[in-house]
């Protein structure tokens, strides 16, 4: 059998991660307790890879191997790397103000931030002569994010048999994106965004469970639930016309998702 080409693909990846939690609780007395936590996560990753047609096996790039292609589209001296920092907080509370009711508050803070970037040299080889291409390309983005979130829930308890219980939950966040990538070493952009973004969200719950006789219950549920979010495309060299191929993200401003359910 004759093989034209050999095609060797090599990829390399590493990954450290550290991670830290603390908690405490503390019980006031007998009607109210409340407790705290912390978490924090580091991660970070390293890529390498390269994909290269040759002559041989294990060959290193050539631009004039006797064998090549059309179509021969590989790689080569791809460096990557990306981090990823997060950050929780809550607090939560534990409160019976009255004989059967018991009042749960929480609160909840969140910070994410991640970061890459990478550079490789793409491979072809094109026309009658197969003369070979080569693009160096250089990428990179960043996101950060920060949400709240509020959380109320009520029960009451004045029956064995029937528990009843309304919860709402609010988030509110807000953060940024910027994407990057251009060929070297003219920095001609390929793709150069910035855009913020916000997020807001609600959920309301209504929970009645009857406990008819052993074996038997009965549960309903009323779940309302809103999402709204914006966007503000601060720079985007992608065209926005209808004709455009590419016209993601900037010709999103807003979107608004509701339900309820019952």
């Amino acid at each position: 059998m004759l093989f034209r080409s050999f095609v060797t693909t090599t990829e390399g990846a590493s990954a450290t991660q550290v991670s830290g939690h603390a908690h405490y609780e503390r019980q006031v007395n007998e009607n109210l307790r409340w407790s705290a936590g912390g978490l924090a996560t580091d991660i970070d990753a390293n890529l390498t890879g390269s994909k290269i047609y040759g002559g041989v096996p294990d060959a290193e790039y050539s631009a004039t191997f006797a064998r090549r292609q059309s179509g021969d589209v590989g790689y080569y001296g791809l460096q990557g790397s990306g981090q990823l920092r997060q950050y929780v907080g809550n607090l939560n509370v534990w409160y019976r103000p009255v004989a059967h009711v018991i009042v749960r508050p929480g609160l909840k803070y969140e910070h994410l931030r991640t970061e890459a970037s990478e550079n490789h040299t793409d491979t072809n080889f094109s026309g009658a002569a197969l003369t070979a291409v080569q693009n160096q390309q250089q990428g990179a983005s960043r996101d950060s994010w920060n949400e709240v979130t509020e959380d109320l829930e009520v029960r009451f308890t004045r029956w064995p048999q029937l528990g009843l219980d309304a919860r709402a939950v609010y988030n509110q966040g807000c953060g940024g994106v910027v994407e990057q990538s251009m060929i070297l070493p003219a920095a001609t952009p390929v793709i150069d965004r910035d855009a913020d973004y916000r997020r807001v969200g609600q959920r309301y719950t209504f929970n009645a469970n009857w406990s008819v006789r052993p074996g038997l219950t009965l549960g309903a549920q009323y779940n309302y639930r809103l999402k709204m979010a914006d966007y503000r495309a601060k720079r985007d060299n992608t065209s926005n016309a209808p004709t455009s191929g590419n016209r993601y993200p900037s010709y999103i401003i807003d979107n608004e998702i509701g339900r309820a359910y019952v």
